[in-house]
């Protein structure tokens, strides 16, 4: 299934796009909110659990629980740029208003980067 076990949903006010993280798939789906339909499918690494989206829609960062890592992915080209290694077991990451910073809480090591 390329979907499988949905657990994060982001929306993208600038792009009018929902993102929805499939732990179980390791991806993200877009769906086009207009069209109600996904319109692509962006592969991250183990066990994505949680997304948000920077103020200016341009970017959206998925903790990855299985891979002690965030996943930064550039909305346009709706491709990841890299991964930043974090705790143990990241459970959510969350963006600050101005995109200056991202908080991740660490469920594994009880620790918030």
């Amino acid at each position: 299934m390329l979907w499988a076990e949905p657990t994060g949903v982001a929306a993208n006010s600038k792009k009018n796009e929902i993102y929805v993280v499939n732990t179980a798939s390791n991806n993200v789906s877009v769906i086009d909110a207009g069209k109600n339909a996904v319109v692509a499918t962006i592969g991250v690494h183990g066990r994505p659990y949680f997304i948000d989206v920077s103020e200016d829609g341009k970017r959206a960062y998925v903790a990855n629980s299985a891979s002690a890592n965030v996943s930064v992915i550039d909305l346009e080209k709706r491709a990841v740029l890299g991964n930043v290694r974090v705790g143990s077991a990241p459970g959510l990451a969350r963006v600050s208003p101005d995109g200056a910073t991202v908080v991740i809480s660490n469920r594994g090591d009880n620790t918030v980067l």
